[in-house]
């Protein structure tokens, strides 16, 4: 695996917008399925950048199932000391994710009583960042 994949992986493992739209991915889209995607996690160093990084396959696979059931994503603190990020995808015509939108800040102002609020807000955008490209949300998404 060339370095640049494993830093791709790597920044899509410990950033929020990596991980929603891992965990939007379908089976049949362009982008790595999720078999796929723990094939290659499992032949790729999953590097520890903070105490809060994940790195073991089964935490990723229940991160990717809550990040499925909330409809964001959240970097506690993964990817850097102090820093929290919620993520929400964009999806295109085909309800594939194609994108990302995300809101990043100090753990002191993303507090743990504010994530559900901001997580809301970030969803509520990305869906409508989506409807105004043309683009369909994906079944387990619409509400």
């Amino acid at each position: 695996m060339s370095s640049a994949r494993t830093a791709s992986l790597t920044i899509v493992l410990s950033v929020s917008r990596g991980s929603a739209v891992r965990a939007a991915t379908r089976k049949n889209s362009a982008a790595l399925s999720e078999a796929e995607f723990f094939r290659v996690a499992a032949r790729t160093a999953l590097p520890r950048l903070t105490d809060n990084t994940i790195v073991s396959e089964a935490v990723l696979a229940d991160d990717m199932a809550h990040i499925r059931q909330r409809g964001y994503a959240l970097d506690n603190e993964e990817h850097a000391v102090g820093l929290r990020c919620v993520a929400a995808t964009i999806h295109d015509q085909h309800a594939e994710a194609v994108a990302a939108l995300s809101l990043s800040g100090p753990r002191a102002r993303i507090t743990d009583d504010r994530l559900d609020i901001l997580g809301s807000l970030v969803v509520r955008t990305a869906d409508a960042v989506t409807a105004a490209l043309g683009g369909t949300l994906p079944r387990w998404r619409e509400r």
